[in-house]
């Protein structure tokens, strides 16, 4: 008994429109996970814009007593009280993490504009001279082209939010 095999007979065109199949199965399928994946990729982005922006208003939440206090204080921050001078550091403090993170794109900053833009232009109207003193009594320079370091991020941010509202200091 002689076993052979010719393969002349086997329509490789058949095969070869067979693999080009799969070959264009398998693209689809590629294609479709890669939309899935960047799909996924922008909504976990828009999750992690909404936690940024849950956390900044916990944070404003957080010195609201503090903003009251100040708005009812005297110009003249020398005349403030020790609860008013810590209710500025309380401010200052969180308007800087705020502004840092707004000056590096962490938090989207039109969101940040529209949601908190106005009170830090006010609020920087009514502690900058308080924050000067405070970079003084640092010993740091003290203005942010001289290299002062002390609430820069708050003070940059909120001179350039200041022409985006109408604030009068």
């Amino acid at each position: 008994m002689n076993l052979s095999y010719n393969f002349l007979p086997i329509d490789w065109t058949a095969i070869a429109a067979i693999a080009a199949t799969i070959q264009t199965l398998l693209a689809i399928l590629v294609i479709i996970s890669v939309w899935y994946a960047r799909k996924s990729l922008h909504e976990s982005r828009n999750s992690r814009a909404a936690e940024v922006l849950i956390w900044a208003a916990e944070q404003m939440d957080a010195i609201k007593p503090d903003i009251a206090r100040l708005n009812t204080a005297d110009q003249d921050f020398h005349k403030w009280s020790a609860e008013e001078e810590m209710a500025a550091h309380r401010i200052t403090v969180r308007f800087q993490r705020l502004g840092y993170m707004a000056r590096q794109a962490l938090i989207d900053k039109g969101h940040f504009r529209r949601m908190w833009g106005r009170d830090f232009v006010v609020l920087w109207a009514k502690l900058a001279e308080w924050v000067t003193e405070l970079r003084r009594r640092n010993g740091e320079p003290l203005t942010v082209k001289d290299g002062a370091f002390s609430r820069v991020d708050f003070q940059l941010l909120a001179e350039e939010f200041a022409a985006d509202f109408d604030v009068k200091s």
